[in-house]
């Protein structure tokens, strides 16, 4: 991947910074704090999110499988959710696999599937170097959660996302 530019660097630093202001500030109510905060991860995918994205998740909806970014569970954020599948994707940086992380998971993981939602996970590296293979996973999740449902849609090859 290239390296980003000094200024745009700077750029990103200061938009985090006034994002954590606003989302520590307690006189926002919640509601308003998350919904930046949903649409700040929007704004700012990850380079494994964007290629999960833009070469696969968002086609599924050519076929009737809409998958949501950066979707809302109780006070969590699930990278993608389907709705219809009731499944959440999560792509998972290293910070996720410190052993705080993986408690937090945990935890997270059974909040969400308490409700009857499935949570898959990959980690940045399935993502970028075994991708068709995580789509086809995908495929087989959303086989199993809506039976005989019509897909034949696959990853989309190249691109620069």
């Amino acid at each position: 991947m290239k390296e980003m530019p000094e200024e745009s660097k700077k750029q990103e630093i200061l938009e985090k910074e006034t994002l954590q202001k606003e989302l520590l500030d307690e006189d926002k109510p919640f509601e308003v704090r998350i919904r930046k905060y949903q649409e700040y991860l929007r704004n700012h995918q990850t380079p494994y999110e964007r290629k999960l994205w833009f070469r696969f998740l968002r086609y599924g909806r050519r076929h009737g499988v809409t998958f949501k970014r950066q979707s809302r569970f109780a006070s969590f954020i699930v990278d993608f959710y389907c709705p219809l599948a009731r499944l959440a994707i999560e792509v998972d940086g290293s910070q996720h696999y410190t052993p705080d992380g993986r408690k937090k998971d945990i935890k997270r993981t059974q909040i969400i599937e308490a409700d009857g939602t499935w949570v898959i996970r990959y980690s940045n590296k399935e993502v970028w170097y075994n991708f068709e293979g995580v789509c086809l996973d995908i495929l087989k999740a959303l086989h199993e959660r809506l039976g005989n449902y019509n897909f034949d849609w696959m990853p989309k090859a190249g691109g620069k996302k």
